[in-house]
């Protein structure tokens, strides 16, 4: 089951972009990282497909070809990352081509490049995984050197492999978050592990000259210049994967923001982390020869063995490699399976409404999981054919993922960078060139990894990555002609926009009639256009009802709503009084609970950008209806004040009028909604006579609300006239002014539930609110007396409004303009405090934010260094145990050396920092 928690805001944008949220939101922002990471896998990476750059160039090639594609990478990984903070969905580039691109081009562009990924995603996995099959194999000939695995144990270690990443994705996902933070660590402290071992065990090493200049590429057959370029396919398909976290923003917090910092800082992270494990292993690389006659092709474990000098030290590095592999795996099948699901999702795959299926129980696409590891088994069945296979698949899994990335990038560019504008993670005035750089490198890339790493070719030796695509290329065209050319209408949001913007006479009249067909054009126009003003008006007076609802409904004794429904309802309310959180106040920063809740806030505010008011307020009744449906129904009261405010805004909404077989309670009716007679102020100078109307509606059911006394009953705001009024009709004017002044006091003090929200209830566009009250000021100042009178007549019954006439003389006059001027300088006094308190606080809030932020910085480089410290001895301690008793201390006497040497020149330190002590006299 979902977690309650779950982020409003996120979901609200998820539903603006046409999709409904099913999977929990349960990975931070270091999960992704991690999960993009595991799946980049630098290490295993660069591990596998040593034997490329051995022989395309070797040092120069592993070196510099990882530096310059790092870069390129990073210009590819911003440039989607400014495209996802806008588009955060699990389509990934897929849908983000669509939204991109024109309405006509639209479905065109998601389907093909919905296919590119997917087939990358899948390529990526397979490649992954069938070269952790191929590792696994090549450990057995540390020990025997004869050693050579059949076509067959291949596969079945490959099956094993994938079986175990699938697993782990179904009945394990709930780990999933826990699996991707270990990944960081354990790749990090392999590869200083790894670090030290090599540099401090090897009996020979290489120059410096050998490790930054050494360039030979005699064993390619290509020209001498054109095998750099073969060679880049290393650090190309090590470099891939950043990209396919994408398919995981719907099971992120706040994937605006997140996920694109996760994208970039990984590149970043694999970039550095693949420096740091290239460096040591060119400095101790044994003969290039000896590496590229290795059976199994894998000639990492050969370089681990010379350099410790043992089978068993080889493999104890080999394995922290082999266990960086199983985290890449996972990674891998969990990005894969999210994109299949999200493509099916959208029918853009034979068999769609299988593998789009969530299970309910698990919270995972299982049937999208299977199917991506059922394409992986059966693709590895290439490797019969063609012992060159793993060219193949990292080939096309570098040519699908680049040209899935590159796609929306060029539609963007070409269309002026309009959509990305106002982008969280924008590029800025670097936009055009960064993507100009990144798309002419893959369109050099497509050509590039479809070659042979060397030559000549031979039908084992050729690169089928061209095969394999153009495979799945006829497979997406055929789809494409059978089903998804009359059905495929790319995201949803395409299909609704293109509903909403059809031509008047392709709309179903008889669903929302306007205004009869025997007007003419503009005389319907001109009544649509006051049917909109009445419509909005009558929305504001509801949205007060709603507000005054939401103000009683917890004293009614009813559950409250979870956080998740709050933030949502608050978020509404706050784009309905103030418009976008942008122009309002910026995003508070910090690490401390009260912050974390005002983030909450905001976020859920920022959800709702771009609705008008008037929508905004729209939703906020729809919301809180639906909110009290299930939340609100545990006591009479509260389904009575349920019931009510679902009558009224049915009623305005279906613009008719009211009839007692339709209303809530089967026998209440309710008027047409009139125009208040003063503006609305916080609700409370309009509320009298709202509630006026309202209780006339509840007359016929008043008797069953007396029939029992609840323990928990409270007056609502539209039960009170009934007995207020009754109350007050006895009272001259003077006690029942007292009498106002008094009630009003008390329901200031009274505890609300939504108390964050009730800062204001009025805003910039309340035109029509502000142009009454004036009307109506200036009308009463006319004639003082008569509004003294309207205003201690409005909502009573005719009796009690024909009161004496010397109750008039009592308040009119001079007496009610000084009560006006009070109020009305009372007024301008509050809103300037108001004011100058709001500059402070957001003067001291930005001085905190100074303040807090490099110290919060100092606070957590400083607990990462430690954990990684700590982190990394233990381990190294592990080694160290292993290696002892296996009898080898090598490791052990080259770390003695270098303590000694450590606390040698610690003592220097020390001796210079004692003065000579000058004897002066």
């Amino acid at each position: 089951m979902r977690e309650a928690n779950v982020d409003a805001s996120a979901d609200a944008a998820l539903a603006r972009m046409g999709y409904k949220s099913e999977l929990p939101r349960n990975l931070s922002m270091m999960s992704i990282l991690g999960l993009s990471f595991a799946i980049i896998a630098a290490p295993f990476g660069l591990s596998t497909t040593m034997y490329i750059t051995l022989t395309d160039g070797q040092s120069v090639t592993i070196i510099w070809g990882w530096v310059l594609v790092t870069l390129i990478s990073i210009a590819i990984a911003a440039s989607l990352a400014e495209i996802c903070a806008v588009y955060p969905t699990a389509g990934g580039v897929y849908y983000w081509s669509a939204m991109l691109s024109t309405k006509e081009w639209a479905p065109m562009m998601s389907f093909i490049d919905g296919w590119l990924t997917l087939v990358g995603n899948w390529t990526v996995t397979l490649s992954i995984t069938f070269s952790t099959g191929q590792l696994i194999l090549s450990a057995i000939s540390l020990w025997n050197e004869d050693y050579v695995a059949n076509a067959w144990q291949t596969i079945l270690m490959f099956w094993a492999v994938v079986l175990v990443c699938a697993m782990v994705n179904i009945f394990f996902s709930k780990y999933l978050d826990l699996i991707n933070k270990v990944c960081i660590f354990w790749t990090a402290t392999s590869v200083v592990i790894i670090l030290i071992v090599l540099l401090t065990m090897a009996d020979n090493r290489r120059d410096a000259a050998f490790v930054f200049g050494h360039y030979d590429a005699s064993n390619s057959g290509w020209p001498s210049g054109w095998a750099f370029f073969v060679g880049l396919l290393q650090a190309a398909y090590t470099l891939t994967g950043y990209g396919m976290v994408a398919a995981m923003c719907e099971e992120v917090q706040n994937p605006h923001r997140e996920v694109p910092k996760a994208i970039v800082l990984s590149v970043v992270a694999a970039g550095i982390t693949g420096i740091i494990y290239l460096i040591p292993i060119l400095f101790v690389l044994p003969t290039v020869k000896d590496l590229l006659s290795v059976a199994s092709g894998q000639p990492i474990g050969l370089i681990f063995k010379t350099a410790t000098g043992s089978a068993g030290g080889g493999f104890g590095l080999l394995f922290l490699i082999l266990g960086i592999a199983m985290f890449a795996g996972i990674g891998s099948l969990t990005a894969a399976s999210r994109c299949t699901y999200a493509f099916a999702r959208d029918g853009a795959i034979p068999g769609f409404r299988i593998w789009r299926k969530v299970n309910k129980r698990l919270d995972v696409p299982v049937y999208a999981i299977l199917l991506s590891a059922a394409v992986d088994c059966l693709l590895g069945l290439i490797y019969f054919g063609s012992t060159a296979a793993f060219n193949s698949f990292t080939g096309v899994a570098t040519i699908c993922l680049s040209t899935s990335y590159g796609l929306p990038i060029f539609i963007s560019m070409v269309r002026g960078r309009q959509d990305v504008r106002d982008s969280t993670f924008s590029l800025g005035a670097f936009g055009y060139a960064i993507n100009a750089v990144t798309v002419c490198w893959i369109v050099l890339a497509v050509a590039l990894f479809c070659m042979p790493v060397s030559l000549p070719v031979t039908p084992s030796s050729m690169n089928y990555a061209s095969v394999v695509f153009a495979g799945f290329a006829a497979i997406s065209i055929i789809w494409y002609f059978v089903y998804a050319r009359k059905h495929f209408t790319g995201p949803p949001v395409l299909a609704e926009e293109e509903k909403a913007q059809a031509p008047p006479e392709l709309v179903d009249r008889s669903r929302s009639p306007k205004f009869p067909a025997i007007f003419s054009s503009h005389e319907g126009q001109a009544r649509f256009e006051a049917s909109d003003l009445t419509m909005s008006d009558s929305v504001d007076r509801v949205f007060v009802h709603a507000l005054n609802t939401v103000k009683r409904i917890p004293r009614t004794g009813t559950a409250r709503p979870p956080a998740a429904e709050r933030l949502k309802l608050y978020g509404l309310y706050k784009q309905s009084m103030e418009g976008d959180v942008e122009g309002v106040m910026d995003r508070p920063v910090g690490n401390t609970a009260d912050v974390y809740a005002e983030c909450e806030k905001w976020d859920a505010w920022y959800a709702q950008r771009g609705l008008s008011r008037t929508e905004a307020k729209r939703r906020y009744i729809s919301t809180l209806i639906d909110t009290m449906h299930r939340y609100a129904s545990q006591t009479p009261e509260a389904r009575e004040l349920v019931a009510e405010l679902e009558f009224v805004w049915d009623q305005i909404k279906s613009n008719t009028s009211s009839s007692s077989s339709s209303s809530p309670m089967q026998n209440v009716g309710v008027p047409p909604l009139p125009q208040p007679s003063y503006a609305s102020i916080g609700g409370r100078l309009a509320r009298p006579l709202y509630e006026d109307i309202i209780a006339t509606a509840r007359d016929n059911h008043s008797h069953e609300r007396n029939r029992g006394d609840s323990r928990l009953r409270v007056l609502s705001p539209v039960s009170q006239p009934d007995e207020l009024y009754e109350r007050r009709g006895n009272m001259d004017a003077v006690d029942q002014e007292a009498q106002v002044l008094e009630d009003d006091d008390e329901e200031d003090e009274e505890e609300e539930e939504y108390e964050e929200a009730q800062d204001t209830l009025y805003g910039d566009d309340d035109d029509h609110d502000n142009n009454q009250s004036q009307q109506n000021s200036q009308r009463f100042d006319d004639d003082p007396d008569e509004a003294q009178s309207r205003g201690r007549t409005r909502g009573l019954q005719p009796a009690a409004a024909a009161g004496d006439k010397k109750h008039r003389a009592v308040s009119s006059g001079e007496r009610d303009r000084r009560w006006r001027r009070r109020v009305e300088q009372a007024l301008t006094k509050m809103t300037a405090e108001i004011a100058a308190v709001r500059e402070q606080m957001e003067a001291r809030a930005l001085a905190n934010r100074r303040r807090s932020a490099l110290w919060t910085w100092l606070k957590w480089i400083v607990w990462v260094t430690l954990r990684q410290i700590i982190f990394d001895l233990a381990i190294l301690g592990m080694v160290l145990i292993w290696m002892r008793i296996k009898g080898d201390r090598r490791l052990e006497e080259k770390l003695k050396v270098g303590w000694s040497e450590v606390k040698t020149r610690l003592a220097k330190l020390k001796s210079l920092r004692r003065f000579p002590q000058l004897d002066i006299f």
